[in-house]
């Protein structure tokens, strides 16, 4: 079934073990390679045409699908599903120009968690630089428990791979604790 090959049939998205395949690019050190594939991924296999089918209810396996890809189109994935001690979300190629996500008052007192894209669009799916709070975002990564404080993560996008960002730390192993 066509909604089930993948791209020149070398990816199956619809195989659900193999979705955090495009993200192993940040840690071989290759971000660009992850924003470059969740991009296509997101704008290949996702829609309301009959063979783009993961939108209209094609093979949805309880939301495993649309999760993906509303994660994708925030920028963001855990490759380790938040199973490690300290969980990261690693970056991919943002959809949109601003979100704005109520964290749970119970446990983060209320705050918002931000991710703003500055020269977001079709052409521009490549991450150039990173901002947490003003500051510069230097890995392809970061930790979830800074996410939860609240506060903007914004994205500044370009047509072409920044080769230079997001190479230094790859995001850790469910086995590394963090500094």
């Amino acid at each position: 079934m066509h909604s089930f090959s993948g791209i020149e049939r070398q990816y199956n998205h619809g195989n659900q073990p193999s979705l955090h395949n495009a993200w192993l690019f940040n840690y071989a050190g290759q971000p660009w390679l992850t924003q470059q594939w969740t991009r296509a991924i997101c704008n290949q296999f996702y829609g309301t045409e009959a063979l783009k089918g993961y939108g209209v209810g094609q093979d949805e396996d309880q939301g495993q699908l649309g999760a993906w890809y509303v994660m994708a189109a925030m920028g963001l994935f855990d490759v380790q599903g938040h199973a490690a001690q300290q969980p990261t979300f690693q970056f991919g190629s943002p959809l949109f120009d601003r979100i704005t996500i109520q964290l749970n008052p119970k446990y983060y007192s209320g705050k918002e968690l931000v991710i703003e894209t500055m020269n977001q669009s079709k052409e521009n799916s490549y991450v150039q630089s990173m901002q947490w709070n003003g500051k510069p975002v230097n890995e392809c990564w970061i930790n979830r428990s800074l996410l939860m404080q609240g506060g903007t993560l914004q994205f500044t996008m370009g047509s072409t791979p920044n080769k230079q960002w997001g190479i230094g730390t790859p995001p850790p192993s469910m086995s590394t604790t963090q500094p």
